[in-house]
């Protein structure tokens, strides 16, 4: 009995698209125009269904007769997609050849260089693009990347009298960061050469992905402004989790966990690394003794003594064979009142190290085992 279940229409033009390349690939080109352009045609299907090797399968097949705008702009799209960068630069820039004010083309490349980190030139690219009249979304986010790889985050900052502007904005062509003090209806503004303003100008034009939102906490975070990448990043952490997993979740904790170092919040710094290494222990794992050492180091600048052995604690567990760090907690333990454990650990630091340059006074220390002579040394 035949089956009552059918495929869904988006399954069977898949299906269709895949047999037909599949004949028409067995078949092989006999040199004629018309079947070159059939195989377009399939071609452009299987892009559209996202079936980029199969769409440069059949393109291959048209290349050795017939090579037009259409099949170096396919042959770009499918390659890129694949991740083949070489390719697809070599294709769209010949597309452009013969086709030089296609936007979308412009745009294409534009994400090829800058996968391939040629950001100089993704922007030139895209600003032909925006000459050309395009105002896509996307062009305005691709310009933001560009620019914040290259460090033009806010570009050459300006006060400028602006009485209608708002914070956070664009006003006749700036982005307004923030009001100048005292002084009625002026800003600090970036200009239009700079990530924050195209990022500003992607947003207005309808996108708020979370890679735009990320790369918002992004350029506050390397333009120093450490405070706003922090709001930032803490509307985004939990989506980020739930989002994203491996490399990408582990780099933007390790962000945020920078950005809370520069406003002083070292539990957040600490609570940041510590999601990177569960996110990617490979990438951040050989970081962490050093990672608690720092904040070690805050807690004691502020008179911490419990943050600062917590953290010595834990970056012993990193590195337990590491002398200089068993002798530090050493000394913390003796601050606080734990003689015997501070005799402990000193005892760990002459074994892992004889010839230490403290040992004379570690032995004394061990000797007299009285907490009144025990004194932290500077």
């Amino acid at each position: 009995m035949a089956s009552s279940t059918r495929c869904s229409s988006i399954q069977c033009v898949q299906c269709f698209a895949c047999i037909l390349a599949c004949v028409v690939h067995a078949q092989g080109l006999d040199g004629s125009a018309e079947q070159a352009d059939r195989s377009l045609e399939v071609a452009k299907e299987l892009v559209l269904q996202n079936q980029f090797e199969q769409a440069v399968l059949m393109l291959n097949d048209v290349a050795p007769v017939y090579r037009s705008y259409e099949f170096h702009h396919l042959m770009g799209l499918a390659k890129h997609r694949l991740g083949e960068s070489a390719g697809a630069r070599r294709h769209l820039q010949e597309a452009l050849r013969i086709r030089p004010t296609s936007r979308d083309d412009l745009i294409l490349l534009a994400e090829v260089l800058i996968d391939g980190e040629k950001f100089s030139l993704a922007i030139e690219a895209l600003e032909s693009a925006q000459r050309l009249g395009s105002k896509d979304a996307h062009l305005h986010l691709n310009l933001a990347r560009a620019y914040h790889r290259i460090g033009v985050d806010l570009g050459e900052l300006e006060v400028r009298l602006l009485p209608e502007g708002r914070v956070g904005r664009l006003h006749q062509g700036y982005y307004l960061i923030e009001p100048v003090a005292r002084r009625l209806g002026e800003f600090l503004v970036a200009p239009k050469r700079s990530a924050i303003y195209h990022l500003q100008k992607a947003r207005d034009a309808g996108l708020q992905s979370l890679p735009l939102r990320i790369l918002e906490g992004d350029i506050w975070l390397t333009a120093h402004r450490y405070g706003q990448a922090v709001a930032v990043y803490a509307v985004l952490q939990d989506e980020v989790q739930e989002r994203m997993e491996g490399s990408e979740g582990a780099g933007f904790q390790s962000r945020f966990a920078d950005a809370c170092l520069h406003v002083d919040d070292v539990e957040g710094y600490v609570a940041h690394m510590e999601k990177a290494v569960a996110s990617d222990k490979n990438a951040f794992g050989p970081v962490m003794c050093a990672v608690y050492q720092t904040a070690a180091r805050h807690c004691s600048a502020d008179g911490d003594l419990s943050g600062y052995l917590r953290h010595l604690k834990s970056a012993l567990a990193y590195e337990p064979a590491d002398a200089d760090l068993h002798y530090k907690y050493g000394n913390a333990l003796l601050e606080a009142g734990r003689n015997e454990d501070a005799i402990h650990q000193w005892r760990i630091t002459m074994e892992l190290d004889p010839d230490h340059a403290d040992r004379t006074r570690m032995l004394e220390r061990i000797r007299s085992a009285s907490p009144r002579s025990l004194l932290r040394p500077s």
